[in-house]
């Protein structure tokens, strides 16, 4: 790593900046809200599906193993970039634990839904290219070690097998909302992060939210992209709204956190497709 960063000097941690962004969680649930409003429904949720198994079990070890980050404990290894994106570099409290990278699995289950999806080869070379990228750019930034980044490659394939999985034999997403709550359910007695509790609350909302979507909205997808545009604007100002306008009403505890995210994801991905039969009704009077 040391090696690594002196070689490349600054030149390439922009690039490894960028890069890195795309592991993480925000940007996935604008991929997924894209994927699941707009292109390719089920897709969208097997990939969501992926996603929260893949947080939830890695925090899960992460708060089990609690390794630190290596530039915590080694000084010739620079932090480019902090983990969290804000807050003190060096506070455990705000920047996290280091194994397994979450990045990495991120990347397997969003880059590994679009290759499974892929319908020509160099469509699944560019998805394992940018797994490989999101990977080697943890240990470049100096806030994982290579092992991390390997483990975390492992969990996104599982937990995108068992997504796969459990869409096709369950059927049913409250069954798998509620299997999912139980076996994350320990992780309330020893992982004591927001992540956790967000990220609990954003499984129940969003699995919830797709299970009323099937029963009672059944929406269309689109492929015009003015209509994907406005459809995808719409839902990550709602989600976004809606969160922070509980934040500034509930207390700031584990249990409060995980409520804003439970109902901040069931009206995006539940109630907020209701709005597409009337928008796409006038959408149709216009033209």
């Amino acid at each position: 790593m040391t090696a690594l960063q002196s070689a490349a000097g600054k030149v390439w941690t922009p690039l490894m900046e960028g890069v890195s962004i795309l592991g993480e969680e925000t940007v996935m649930v604008m991929i997924i809200g894209l994927i699941y409003w707009c292109l390719n429904k089920e897709m969208g949720q097997k990939m969501a599906l992926g996603m929260v198994l893949s947080l939830l079990g890695g925090e899960m070890i992460k708060c089990a193993v609690m390794r630190r980050r290596p530039y915590f404990d080694h000084a010739e290894v620079e932090c480019l970039r902090a983990p969290s994106g804000k807050g003190d570099v060096m506070d455990v409290a705000v920047q996290g634990y280091s194994f397994p990278s979450l990045h990495a699995s991120n990347a397997v289950v969003m880059f590994g839904t679009l290759a499974k999806a892929a319908r020509r080869r160099w469509q699944v070379i560019v998805c394992i290219v940018m797994i490989v990228l999101i990977g080697f750019s943890r240990p470049f930034l100096g806030v994982h070690y290579p092992t991390d980044v390997l483990v975390g490659w492992a969990l996104g394939l599982c937990a995108l097998w068992v997504a796969f999985k459990a869409a096709a034999l369950l059927k049913d997403w409250l069954k798998i909302a509620l299997v999912v709550a139980l076996l994350a359910l320990p992780g309330w007695w020893f992982c004591h992060t927001e992540v956790f509790s967000s990220v609990y609350g954003l499984t129940l909302g969003m699995l919830g939210g797709f299970a009323f979507e099937e029963r009672v909205v059944k929406f269309n997808n689109t492929k015009n992209v003015w209509r994907c545009l406005l459809r995808l604007v719409g839902g990550m100002a709602l989600f976004f709204g809606v969160s922070m306008a509980l934040k500034s009403v509930l207390p700031a505890d584990q249990v409060c956190r995980c409520v804003r995210y439970l109902i901040a994801s069931f009206i995006a991905m539940g109630a907020y497709p209701m709005v597409f039969k009337h928008t796409d009704k006038l959408w149709k009077k216009e033209r």
